[in-house]
């Protein structure tokens, strides 16, 4: 295990210093910039959808050859630079401070991105602990999707509203439709291979335990702020929803009274904290008001280790 941190001046900059830090903790680096450990195949690239500032964009599958992922989840994901200033979002804008943790038992790779001061984007991959399905639990996820909504923080987790323009930042294995999913995971059941969090068939979310959780935060008696297990949950023909995985290395809190990068020691475990968005003490639970994106004091934090 083991965390860098440092300045990227661009995407590619920012490629570089994933690459490194996880050839450094033994991924090997392929052909075609695809990132191998295990069962997990990630290849990064630069992302830019619309044409615009280049971002950087995940791909992850079972395997791979010459240099092209094989059996891969469907699109794309990633951090964007190419989104409009509209509804209070302020657009990602280099130079970024970078916080890579690399993890293992799972392996799982997860970047947390500041800019602008008081923004965050993230994206994250690896292997995931699946429960009672086929698939291998690799799993990869992304801050930013297409357009006609905008992110922000609900007690409930987060919530999606449309409007014209671009999306923002979303959560890991949050619940969003049109035009595309942000996260995926191989499950390989149910007749389905890999899942994703699209609105519709065969998708999965991670956010459904925490919401009532988050509502009882922070403690009022010691402001305790305390960690919550992202379990991810999958919809069957049934309409029932079956738990099939979880992020060992992540976690989702209030950020109440923590600052940006702060780290919990619980145990002989660290945890760096950061918001999902931008932190937002006057509206806690976050807003979908136009100009007013943030996520009010939802916070993620990842295993740290030196």
């Amino acid at each position: 295990m083991a965390y860098y941190t440092g300045t990227a001046t661009s995407s590619a900059d920012l490629i570089t210093a994933i690459t490194n830090a996880a050839v450094a903790k033994s991924w090997v680096l392929n052909t075609g910039t695809i990132l191998t450990k295990g069962n997990v195949n990630a290849q990064l690239s630069e992302w830019s959808p619309r044409s615009g500032l280049a971002g950087v964009g995940l791909q992850v599958g079972t395997g791979q050859s010459a240099g092209s992922l094989t059996d891969a989840s469907a699109t794309i994901v990633g951090i964007r630079g190419d989104v409009q200033e509209l509804y209070g979002y302020v657009p990602l804008a280099y130079p970024v401070t970078y916080h890579i943790f690399i993890n293992t038992v799972p392996d799982e790779i997860v970047v947390a991105i500041n800019y602008s001061s008081l923004y965050w984007k993230w994206i994250g991959f690896g292997q995931s602990t699946v429960l009672g399905v086929s698939g291998t639990g690799i799993y990869c996820w992304g801050s930013d999707m297409g357009y006609t909504a905008t992110a922000a923080a609900s007690s409930s987790g987060f919530q999606v509203t449309s409007g014209a323009g671009f999306a923002v930042n979303n959560p890991c294995f949050y619940h969003y439709g049109y035009p595309g999913p942000t996260s995926y995971i191989h499950l390989a059941f149910d007749s389905q291979d890999w899942w994703g969090n699209e609105q519709y068939n065969y998708h999965v979310r991670g956010y459904i335990s925490v919401g009532t959780m988050l509502r009882q935060q922070p403690n009022t008696w010691n402001n305790e702020a305390v960690l919550i297990r992202t379990q991810i949950v999958a919809l069957r023909a049934s309409s029932f929803w079956s738990y099939v995985a979880e992020l060992p290395h992540f976690r989702w809190l209030r950020n109440t009274y923590l600052e940006d990068g702060s780290v919990l020691s619980l145990g002989s475990d660290d945890w760096f904290v950061a918001p999902i968005v931008k932190k937002n003490l006057t509206t806690p639970d976050g807003t979908t008001a136009n100009n007013n994106c943030h996520s009010g004091t939802t916070a993620f934090a990842v295993r740290k280790t030196p």
